[in-house]
């Protein structure tokens, strides 16, 4: 492929690269050059990206099978028998539900300057689920999510920000239920480790909520930077706080983000 540069001095006698295959100017034609070769190559990758990654979804599938193989007849029998009508509606209001879940992350995400679709978020939200079958927790899907809308607009930082507060922000009503359950069966519950729990994350939720979105309340807390004082990470500190207090700003998706108070669950 040939193309007429609009910026020929600035790249004049230098090699530069498009999606990691080198481009080579050409003095004497003042042309730079894309080598068929060097396309086929990029082609190639692409391909073998595809199927390394069509690999790994099944050898996850064959190993989530695996770890199951014991409860697959209990599994079988109970999909044989149920009822048609309400497993299609089941199945319906599940994929509603991901698809509010792709919402609030899309919205999320906007606010970090990266502008997912709603195909796009609701992609993103089903690899997280999937890959939440092998993590002991919905941390590992998170971070898959993360990765991907960070891999796509080259904002890594921004991703990662995004979707840390779309999870903080689902974490206070699946914490604000459990204390309503306290308060209205508190005659009925004679566990207090369990009470003092559900006590704690609570409160934790609302305390850190509370510092990442008010800078004033923040900042009784900044002895906790001292031990980063004048090194790199102090800045880089700094710059996650600030990509995570930029919410406060948008108090209507906060208040959206707290209505959505149930979260499709993985289903086995």
């Amino acid at each position: 492929i040939w193309g007429h540069p609009s910026r020929t001095i600035f790249y004049k006698r230098r090699n530069f690269k498009i999606k990691g295959v080198p481009i080579y100017y050409v003095p004497n034609n003042n042309l730079y050059l894309f080598p068929a070769l060097c396309y086929i190559t990029l082609i190639m990758k692409q391909k073998l990206f595809l199927l390394l990654r069509i690999i790994i979804s099944f050898t996850l599938v064959a190993a989530l099978i695996w770890i199951m193989r014991d409860k697959l007849r209990d599994i079988w029998q109970a999909v044989a028998g149920a009822d048609l009508f309400l497993t299609g509606a089941g199945f319906c209001i599940y994929l509603l539900s991901v698809a509010v879940v792709g919402l609030r992350l899309k919205k999320m995400m906007s606010v970090q300057e990266i502008h997912l679709s709603l195909k796009e978020a609701v992609y993103l939200t089903f690899i997280g689920y999937f890959f939440n079958n092998f993590f002991p927790t919905s941390i590992g899907g998170d971070v898959v999510k993360a990765y991907y809308a960070g891999k796509k607009f080259n904002k890594k930082g921004a991703a990662f920000s995004g979707v840390f507060m779309d999870r903080l922000l689902a974490l206070l009503p699946f914490t604000f239920i459990p204390m309503c359950a306290l308060f209205f069966m508190r005659g009925q519950i004679d566990n207090p480790k369990l009470t003092m729990v559900i006590i704690v994350l609570f409160l934790f939720t609302v305390v850190f909520i509370g510092l990442v979105l008010n800078k004033r309340l923040a900042s009784c807390f900044k002895f906790l930077l001292r031990p980063f004082e004048k090194t790199r990470w102090e800045q880089r500190l700094i710059k996650i706080y600030n990509s995570l207090n930029i919410y406060r700003h948008h108090k209507i998706l906060l208040v959206l983000s707290l209505i959505h108070i149930s979260e499709p669950t993985r289903p086995y």
